[in-house]
């Protein structure tokens, strides 16, 4: 490992703290000197983040601001090709000699330790003896300052995203890997320097200047003209509650965040406008509920207001996968199937898989080990599952069941998606998990979801895609499929064609075309990248295994067997007899003739006649004579067992006999 890596990782460590180390919204590794080498080898294809000072408790679960506990060090984020987009790497790192020209003097801003090449910037570091977090507002508005010094004596800008006490920031030694080109995050600058600062930094506050004071958020009219740190976040509350409170909704967006924003600019400093609309909104939501609750008004006279999403605003970000070109991070997938098939049976390997860091088919290596949240309905959790997943290899200790819901009164209620979403996303924030598994996803939607109606499926749907982004996680819908063997594969799904359309990813698990004994599961559809190879499997003795590649397309894996096929065609022939003589009689040549065209060929709709009993009568006599078909007069002749063809002609000792013998 370089030198510049091994003192950076031992630099971060504090006492009875853990540093974090992972995806952006992902923790996957406690990194130590120890780990620190192979963690970087082992995912150099991720784009990796760090966070130190976190509570030792916390173990893989994300760390918010409350939990840092101690800090040694000030990260700043120079990003300079945001602002010049065709600047090289070697320029981006030659400003790094800038810096450490124009801090060289400075008795503060001159004791920095690290400069560090980011793919897209240069990232400045400040290291010293650890420092207990008192106050994360107070601990922000201290690096705010020490960013208004830092820019204006280095004439660059910095993010001042970055103040957060949580905040992450790019792992030395990783790669960033959102451009076509890997770039290596590295350290281009160093010197044996220790800041003797850092006790100061929250204190940095309170020598800003103060225009405004600080006042009660009960008093929301005290800080109407602005306040200072630490009462932003409170008194935005009072204030936006006190102003929709006063005004119709139609004026929310205009006269309300209008005045809001006015009321922003007084604070000292300003909150971020990302913020403040956040709490806005929250708000906002709240009130109407509200008002829906107490006013006579109807659905259709309540005003919106719209929520805007600036693109560029928003960091683009390539595809990360849980299962590489199947199974989609922060996406929703579904794998679909008949019944008997195997569902179960893959998730249940991908559950093995990702709780004990195993490789699945396709991929180079295995992912640290993640935690998987199981929601299942039709399998026993003592007799099915836990023998099933402990067979087949996993670590039980990172599977959670979603069992239930309790509510305030200390009733559990069965889980609904449709009105328990909070529920889930509770046991999101609390878990890190890798992947969701809904099986199946049917069972979890309740009696208010019609899921024939693409507007009342997305209900659940498009909140069910924002959990899945907002934790970085695998959502994974177990479908099953119409009774139809002639969709083709893409619409067999059961329910509205909005599964499909909400899904990035599609699978289908089905019995292999000319091998029984196979399982395979071949992508259906696919938005985010180009489809994978057909994976066969089998289970034998409740043995999993995988078993290769194999070339086999979704729609030859829905084809009907022989039989299928012969039947599917009878039954369309009894349907297609059903339909024309439900008014009445029809002459046979024209119902020969209409079946013809529709591709209904004469001997099977003779099949038909036969199941149905279909009564015959002459009409006429000689050439203007035709025979004309009904069905038959008493609904219990029109039997679906499959008679014997009989001869009428043959004499009674002749007939067939049945079971007894008469």
């Amino acid at each position: 490992m370089h030198p510049h890596l091994e003192s950076f990782i031992k630099d971060v460590q504090m006492p009875n703290c853990i540093v974090q180390a992972g995806q952006a919204m992902r923790v996957m590794e406690i990194v130590t000197p120890e780990n620190y080498e192979q963690f970087l080898q082992a995912h150099s294809t991720l784009d990796l983040y760090f966070l130190g000072g976190a509570r030792n408790d916390l173990g893989l679960q994300r760390a918010k601001d409350a939990d840092i506990l101690m800090k040694n060090s000030l990260f700043f984020d120079c990003d300079i090709r945001k602002t010049d987009v065709d600047i090289s790497d070697g320029q981006i790192k030659e400003a790094a000699d800038g810096i450490e020209e124009q801090l060289r003097n400075h008795p503060v801003l001159g004791q920095w330790r690290y400069i560090v090449f980011s793919g897209n910037g240069l990232h400045l570091y400040y290291f010293g003896d650890s420092i207990q977090i008192t106050s994360a507002e107070n601990w922000k508005g201290g690096m705010n300052t020490f960013i208004d010094k830092l820019e204006q004596a280095t004439e660059m800008k910095f993010d001042r995203a970055c103040t957060n006490v949580a905040r992450i920031a790019r792992l030395p030694g990783s790669f960033n890997c959102k451009s076509t080109e890997r770039k290596l995050v590295e350290i281009v600058k160093f010197q044996d320097k220790r800041a003797s600062f850092l006790q100061k930094i929250e204190a940095l506050t309170q020598q800003a200047p103060k225009t405004v004071s600080k006042v009660s958020p009960k008093h929301w009219g005290e800080g109407i003209g602005g306040v200072g740190e630490g009462m932003r976040n409170q008194t935005a509350v009072s204030v936006i509650g006190k102003i929709l409170g006063e005004i119709d909704p139609a004026l929310w967006e205009t006269a309300g965040w209008g005045g809001l924003k006015e009321w922003n600019a007084k604070n000292n400093p300003p909150l971020s406008e990302k913020e403040l609309r956040t709490t806005f909104e929250s708000i906002a939501t709240k009130e109407l509920s509200r008002r829906n609750g107490t006013s006579k008004k109807g659905a259709s006279e309540i005003q919106y207001s719209p929520v805007l999403v600036h693109l560029e605003d928003v960091q683009a970000e390539e595809v990360s996968w849980l299962w590489e070109q199947r199974i989609p991070r922060g996406k929703l997938t579904i794998i679909e199937g008949d019944p008997g098939v195997g569902k179960s049976w893959v998730s249940f390997a991908l559950i093995a898989a990702i709780t004990a860091g195993k490789a699945l088919p396709g991929q180079d290596f295995a992912e640290m080990p993640g935690d998987a949240l199981l929601l299942v309905a039709e399998d026993g959790l003592g007799d099915t599952v836990r023998p099933r997943l402990e067979k087949m290899g996993a670590d039980i200790s990172r599977v959670h069941v979603l069992e239930a819901v309790k509510s305030e009164d200390g009733k559990e209620h069965s889980l609904c998606l449709a009105d328990h979403l909070t529920a889930l996303e509770s046991a999101l924030g609390a878990g890190g998990y890798a992947l969701i598994l809904i099986d199946p996803l049917n069972a979890f939607l309740g009696g208010k979801i019609d899921t024939n109606r693409d507007a009342s499926l997305r209900t659940v749907l498009t909140p069910l895609k924002r959990l899945a982004e907002k934790y970085d996680v695998a959502v994974i819908c177990i479908r099953h499929l119409t009774k139809s063997a002639r969709d083709k594969a893409i619409y067999r799904g059961q329910g509205s064609i909005a599964y499909t359309a909400a899904a990035r990813v599609v699978l289908l698990v089905g019995v292999h075309p000319t091998d029984e004994a196979l399982r395979v599961i071949v992508c259906s559809k696919n938005n985010l990248t180009a489809f994978p190879s057909a994976l066969a499997y089998a289970v034998v003795d409740g043995q999993f295994n995988w078993k290769g590649d194999v070339n086999v397309s979704a729609d030859q894996l829905l084809e009907p067997s022989a039989n299928e096929e012969e039947k599917s065609a009878l039954e369309e022939a009894e349907e297609y007899l059903k339909e024309e003589l439900r008014d009445g009689p029809k002459r046979a040549r024209e119902l020969y003739a209409d079946a013809k065209d529709a591709g209904i060929s004469e001997r099977t709709l003779k099949r038909a006649k036969a199941n149905l009993n279909i009564e015959r009568t002459k009409d006429g006599f000689g050439k203007d004579g035709f025979w004309s078909w009904q069905l038959p007069s008493s609904p219990k002749s029109a039997s679906k067992t499959v008679a014997p063809l009989v001869d009428k002609a043959l004499p009674p000792q002749q007939l067939p006999l049945n079971h007894a013998g008469q």
